[in-house]
């Protein structure tokens, strides 16, 4: 993006072709349990980091394990995927080495645990051209909030006016909008309901990346 410093990347959804795997992990994770999987427990818990998660998952289904219990159980489930299956979205990785050329600053803000994040980077060959990885259990809040984005601003060092954030979900691009970011709006089947409004709030927005190519 013109006049930009540095880019700030959500990956499940964004970068990442993964959130049908994820909505399959709910489906797994709770089926163990007898428990059925619905669209508005995949809504609750996208935002949040794996600890807030699996509390909210304990508490919300009355479960017998340990938030710690879960957490692991969520990792064994995921880990093989991001190392193995899980790819950019097309254009992605043309478009991280194009802006890194450009000599932008790349992060990474979101909300998987950092062995997920290691393997699926290095999987995809980029996890070189990433100056910072943040991700929302380093932070007290969501990613309804800005706390995660200006903490990965702030490991690039840069202001938030110097820096675009890619997001697919809505309260992530309304959360950055709001301290100040010029944000992306990046199309992802999982929140097309909340797509047209994503596109009005973002500074820009992009159906694919081959957009920016």
């Amino acid at each position: 993006m013109n006049g930009a410093r540095g880019s700030i990347f959500d990956l499940d959804g964004t970068l990442l072709d993964s959130m049908s795997m994820w909505m399959e992990i709910d489906i797994r994770f709770l089926g163990e349990h007898g428990i059925t999987a619905t669209e508005d427990y995949s809504q609750a818990v996208k935002t949040m980091g794996y600890r807030k998660a699996a509390e909210y998952t304990v508490a919300r289904y009355g479960l017998s394990m340990s938030p710690d219990e879960v957490i692991a159980r969520w990792n064994e489930m995921a880990d093989a995927s991001y190392a193995e299956e899980i790819r950019l979205k097309e254009g992605a990785e043309a478009y991280l080495r194009k802006i890194n050329r450009l000599g932008q600053k790349l992060a990474i803000a979101t909300a998987l645990g950092l062995s997920s994040v290691m393997h699926v980077l290095e999987n995809n060959g980029v996890l070189s051209l990433f100056d910072s990885i943040t991700m929302v259990h380093e932070v007290s809040r969501d990613k309804s909030h800005p706390d995660i984005y200006l903490l990965a601003a702030e490991r690039l060092g840069l202001q938030p006016h110097e820096c675009v954030v890619f997001e697919d979900i809505l309260p992530g691009v309304s959360a950055a909008k709001s301290a100040g970011f010029k944000v992306c709006g990046v199309y992802d089947f999982s929140s097309r309901d909340d797509w047209k409004e994503i596109r009005a709030v973002s500074d820009y927005s992009i159906d694919s990346w081959q957009e920016l190519l």
